[in-house]
């Protein structure tokens, strides 16, 4: 009897896990969300103001070579490309249909979560290499002129940021993503777990 009631002492003094409250998980989740959300519209109306830019100068500037033409199409259509992939984007973050069932959203989120890994990684590299070709077409226009130090400080400076676009700003970015999404999925499991619990 003496173990029974130190037994029952024990389990009187360990602490139970607190219940979770899924509106608050639900809230927090929403709240991570929002900011990724906010995050990608602020990238898309960058982009939709730099394609407005580059189409005022296109149609309101001369040029003397065919290769300006071809590089500021170039770089409209990666605009154009990254508008649409944002909007995209946008589009798969705000589906809320799959909300009542954790473990459909979940599957969801992963997805998603693969999908922006490839956009951030091949379609980055594609995109790099577009702009970089496109800028290359444009230095020629801008070699008629400018003086050769210009022209090479400028390829320099060009060469330099690409390389820190990619090796540094790009991972930068990938790490912060890849915490708003383990946010987002970690409330997610949380709430799967409320659900399973009862």
């Amino acid at each position: 009897m003496k173990d029974f009631d130190s037994l029952l002492n024990l389990w009187n003094e360990q602490k139970t896990s607190p219940a979770l409250d899924y509106k608050e998980v639900l809230s927090r989740f929403k709240k991570s969300r929002n900011q990724f959300t906010t995050k990608i519209w602020v990238e898309l109306s960058c982009m939709i103001l730099a394609g407005i830019f580059l189409i005022y100068i296109w149609f309101n500037m001369h040029f003397s070579f065919w290769t300006t033409h071809v590089s500021l199409l170039m770089f409209v259509v990666c605009c154009l490309v990254y508008i649409y992939t944002q909007i995209s984007n946008l589009r798969t973050l705000a589906n809320d249909s799959l909300m009542e069932t954790p473990e459909k959203y979940i599957l969801h989120i992963e997805n998603f979560r693969k999908s922006r890994y490839k956009q951030n990684t091949r379609s980055y590299y594609f995109y790099t290499l577009s702009m970089g070709i496109a800028l290359g077409f444009y230095f020629i226009e801008f070699f008629s002129h400018v003086n050769t130090f210009v022209l090479i400080s400028s390829i320099a400076f060009s060469l330099v940021w690409f390389a820190i676009c990619t090796f540094f700003f790009r991972k930068l970015y990938m790490k912060k993503e890849e915490k708003r999404f383990n946010e987002m999925l970690a409330e997610l499991e949380r709430l799967k777990k409320q659900f399973t619990d009862f």
